[in-house]
């Protein structure tokens, strides 16, 4: 009972919410960059918001059921198919034995996300099956990967979908100051908060580099090596901002000028190569408020989750629709 991987798309790998508590030993939290959708796949498959999932970049993977059947949840843009058939995304699907999903493209935002009913039979490593290629952790999917699962079959019910449309990528991200704030000039604190940054191609898992005017520090950029945290920017010679995503070293020489709240983070994970964003500076009470109204806001969302309604064929066909006509230029022909 497992799903079989045709093809692994371009970056594909199993996320959960990662394995924090580690950055002393060198290895990052890594987890899915967007937690949110992740939490919207795990509850359209049925599954709790924290299960592991599979996690897709740009192009989704091509997976065969090898189980009697699975109910696959589906959160993100993709461009999905079932045997050649095109199908939904926002919602539950389930597959039977030898069926397979085609995922396609994922538009608008970074990643998407793929959850199964019952989740992946896979070991955790301290605690967590998110993959971290960089250290060698957890799975990265290729062709012929085989992804063992915890259920031989979906419990039945109905498929459930979300009916709110998902957001776009942010056009501004909320910040605190970071710890070398004062290592930049007034005028460059100025630019950082004024300007519009662009994300550029160079981005991955690790982080986001901005294109855009360059950030002059009063002395040097380098400092001594201190510790790093998802959502923190660096910026280092060339002044231009790097955004601290997932896989991020634990570790860093560059002056932090700010970091992203918490209540933005799995926002920045949805900025694509080639996005616009402005960095908006708050204070702290401001930062928890935010993530206060986050939270409430992602659960009004996933409490919208409800069954898909089928349409019952047969009743349709029985029923009289056409028991009354209107003849536009005549007498109501309906007796």
């Amino acid at each position: 009972m497992s799903l079989l991987v045709r093809h692994p798309g371009l970056t594909t790998s199993v996320q959960d919410l990662g394995r924090p508590g580690f950055l002393d030993l060198g290895i990052a939290p890594s987890g899915a960059l967007d937690p949110e959708l992740m939490a919207i796949a795990n509850l359209l498959a049925g599954n709790q918001a924290n299960a592991a999932c599979l996690e897709t970049l740009a192009l989704g993977p091509v997976l065969t059921v090898e189980a009697e059947s699975a109910r696959i949840g589906l959160a993100g843009h993709f461009k999905p198919s079932i045997d050649g058939e095109p199908c939904s995304s926002w919602r539950s699907h389930t597959l039977f034995k030898g069926q397979t999903l085609k995922l396609g493209s994922v538009d608008r935002l970074r990643a998407g996300y793929v959850a199964v009913a019952g989740g992946f039979d896979l070991p955790p490593v301290m605690g967590s099956l998110a993959a971290y290629a960089r250290a060698g952790l957890g799975v990265r999917l290729r062709e012929g990967t085989v992804l063992p699962l915890h259920r031989p079959n979906s419990a039945p019910g109905p498929e459930l979908f979300l009916p709110e449309p998902w957001p776009s990528p942010p056009h501004v991200l909320r910040v605190v100051w970071g710890p070398e704030e004062r290592s930049f000039s007034a005028q460059a604190k100025q630019r950082f908060q004024e300007s519009v940054w662009r994300v550029q191609a160079q981005s991955d898992r690790m982080g986001l580099r901005f294109d855009g005017p360059a950030l002059e520090h009063r002395s040097r950029a380098d400092i001594a090596p201190s510790g790093l945290v998802q959502g923190c920017i660096q910026v280092p010679g060339d002044g231009k901002p790097i955004l601290l995503l997932a896989d991020h070293q634990t570790t860093g020489g560059y002056a932090r000028i700010a970091a992203v709240i918490s209540a933005d983070l799995a926002q920045a994970g949805r900025l694509t190569p080639g996005s616009d964003v402005a960095f908006k500076p708050i204070d702290w009470a401001q930062a928890r408020q935010a993530l206060i109204e986050r939270r409430t806001y992602l659960q009004s969302l996933l409490n919208s989750i409800r069954p898909l309604q089928a349409i019952d064929l047969e009743a349709l066909f029985a029923a009289n629709l056409v028991s009354g006509m209107v003849d536009a230029k005549g007498q109501d022909d309906a007796s």
